[in-house]
């Protein structure tokens, strides 16, 4: 079996393909509804390349700043990577509320299916099929915040390669 996928997601793989080296700013919209904790949000800020990873990238022994090690090239790499690594970081954000509002959402289901007399079989169903659904969809937002977190994962290690491939 298959999930079908409606129209509007292609639309939206297709307007970001479009503008691929575009990397928009999130909205306030997106700050206010994706408001985590700021000890949770401290993880997903973009970390520096390791000082020793620096200092081996760079060919003066005088310290400098870190971008200043890296060729021009090298530096639209490094942007780009840091833009991936927040663009996750955003996608786990709006994961994780989901997550949130999708597991609370099933504790009210189960306390809503408690109340409810077991002779009305209907609704019994009805409110099994919803509880069903929800905790599929908590499931797949933990997933997301998973794979988001091996993305930002993935980034950090490129970004230490590109900073590494000047130190032979």
């Amino acid at each position: 079996d298959v999930i079908p996928v409606p129209k509007m997601f292609e639309n939206l793989l297709n307007k970001q393909w479009e503008s691929a080296t575009s990397f928009p700013t999130p909205s306030n919209f997106d700050k206010k509804f994706f408001n985590l904790e700021t000890d949770f949000s401290k993880f997903l800020e973009t970390p520096q390349v390791d000082e020793p990873i620096v200092a081996l990238a760079s060919a003066s022994t005088i310290p400098t700043e870190a971008e200043e090690a890296l060729k021009p090239e090298d530096k639209k790499a490094e942007l780009a990577l840091r833009k991936a690594q927040h663009s996750d970081a955003w996608a786990i954000k709006a994961a994780t509320a989901a997550s949130f509002f999708t597991r609370a959402s099933l504790r009210w289901l189960r306390h809503l299916r408690s109340n409810i007399p077991s002779s009305n079989i209907r609704a019994q169903q009805d409110i099994a099929k919803l509880i069903a659904a929800a905790e599929f969809s908590a499931d797949a937002t933990f997933h997301s915040v998973k794979f988001s977190v091996r993305a930002i994962a993935s980034h950090m290690a490129a970004r230490r390669l590109l900073w590494l491939r000047h130190w032979q």
